[in-house]
């Protein structure tokens, strides 16, 4: 699984990385805000839910470019949906404060069940450790604007 060009892999760093600053700024914005507007909040959630379908669809690709089928790509293709639809509740029920806590659980349930994955060698170490990093700066940048809202 390791075969993908470094070329490659330094620009899903770049984009990665880049992937980060609507969760810096957003939160940013959030904690600068001192009128308690939930427009920024919600902003950020349906940004954090956008990246979580990603997340899954990641699994959706991984899966599609294999030549074999096992039980392993049935149960990541089926694990694919699940952060897109689990992300939509999040985004159609409570509070932003509520949700934003919510959304940062959940990547970091996405992270833990890409461990898992990790460990059957469905997904490369090298996006693994990536998305280790970026996962870390999101799910921080949710609970801290969670947390720190005033409702």
């Amino acid at each position: 699984m390791s075969t993908q060009p470094k070329d490659l892999r330094g620009l899903a760093v770049l984009l990665g990385i880049g992937g980060l600053v609507p969760f810096i700024a957003l939160t940013w914005l959030c904690l600068r805000d001192a009128s308690g507007s939930s427009e920024y909040q919600h902003s950020l959630v349906v940004y954090a839910a956008c990246i979580t379908s990603f997340v899954g669809a990641v699994h959706w690709g991984l899966v599609l470019g294999e030549a074999n089928t096992s039980r392993r790509h049935v149960l990541q293709l089926a694990w694919s949906v699940v952060p897109s639809l689990a992300a939509w509740g999040v985004t159609t029920s409570g509070e932003p404060r509520t949700a934003l806590v919510r959304m940062a659980l959940l990547l970091a349930a996405c992270w833990l069940t890409d461990a898992v994955f990790l460990r059957w060698g469905a997904i490369p170490a090298w996006y693994f450790r990536l998305r280790s990093l970026l996962t870390f700066v999101a799910v921080a940048s949710l609970m801290l604007t969670g947390l720190a809202s005033s409702g």
